[in-house]
């Protein structure tokens, strides 16, 4: 179990941790809520290593942050702690393994760098070989180029021949089209006259088909007219006659009562009073 007088001390370290973490993850808003929630933790314990450490972590966040009144507010902080904990000869001490450590932190940048010199002397010693190489190339590739200009150069001059004959086959066929062309187009031209005389041909001879026809039926009409006046004039002459039979029925009985009563007037001695009795009964008739 753990001790309760440590608890403050475990949860001071916890938040501490935290802190660290949240600094490194460059969060400095979290880092700044756990070092103040450790500081609160601290003030029960007389660890004033670990206070130190939590004012020197709130100044490099307040400086990380900007809020550099902040920074020196804790930085004058740790420096109070420093000369509380340490004497002279204690800080003596330390500056000088700072010392030692920095010193052998650039004994080992220096040597760092010259690994890094070397790397960068045989980093050069291979783009020269590369641009030696590359320039080796360059060169192959300029004789290929003046090579290939070369072959294009002739490309180019056979093409041109090429195309000359082409541009003369052309104008041959142009000059052959054309005359072919104007043979078509006298053709077309001597199918269009024969056309239109075929046109004029066939239209003079539906006109002609039409006004034979128009003919023919008026003919017809005309002899259906004919026979119509023939039928009427066969029609009238019976008429004619039966009137003549009428008239010369109805003018019989007259004129042979004028012959008789001639006859009588010549042959017999009658009386004025008979002959006007005579009369009178023959015109009754």
């Amino acid at each position: 179990m753990v001790d309760k007088g440590n608890v403050g001390y475990f949860k001071q370290s916890i938040y501490q941790n935290l802190a660290e973490l949240t600094f490194q993850m460059n969060d400095y808003e979290n880092a700044e809520t756990y070092i103040l929630q450790a500081l609160a933790f601290s003030n029960g314990n007389n660890e004033m290593v670990l206070k130190r450490g939590l004012f020197t972590n709130l100044y490099e966040v307040y400086k990380r942050k900007g809020e550099f009144e902040k920074a020196l507010k804790y930085a004058d902080s740790a420096r109070d702690l420093d000369v509380k904990v340490f004497s002279k000869d204690k800080v003596a001490e330390i500056l000088n393994l700072q010392t030692k450590y920095d010193t052998k932190l650039k004994d080992e940048q220096i040597a760092k760098q010259n690994v890094l010199n070397l790397q960068q002397h045989q980093l050069l010693e291979i783009n020269k070989k590369q641009l030696e190489l590359t320039l080796e190339q360059k060169k192959n590739a300029e004789l290929t180029f003046a090579k290939r200009q070369n072959e294009l150069q002739n490309e180019k001059a056979l093409q041109e021949s090429v195309i000359q004959k082409d541009r003369l086959q052309a104008k041959l066929d142009k000059q052959a089209s054309e005359q072919q062309i104007s043979l078509q187009q006298g053709k077309i031209e001597t199918n269009k006259k024969f056309q239109f005389f075929l046109a004029v041909v066939a239209l003079m001879a539906i006109s002609i088909s039409i006004l034979i026809f128009y003919n023919q039926r008026k003919t017809r009409r005309l002899n259906e007219l004919i026979t119509q006046q023939k039928k009427d004039l066969e029609n009238i002459n019976g008429v004619k006659d039966r009137i003549f039979t009428i008239i010369s029925h109805d003018m019989r009985a007259p004129v042979n009562t004028l012959i008789s009563f001639n006859h009588l007037l010549e042959d017999h001695d009658l009386s004025s009073e008979k002959i006007k009795r005579y009369a009178k009964e023959s015109t009754k008739h």
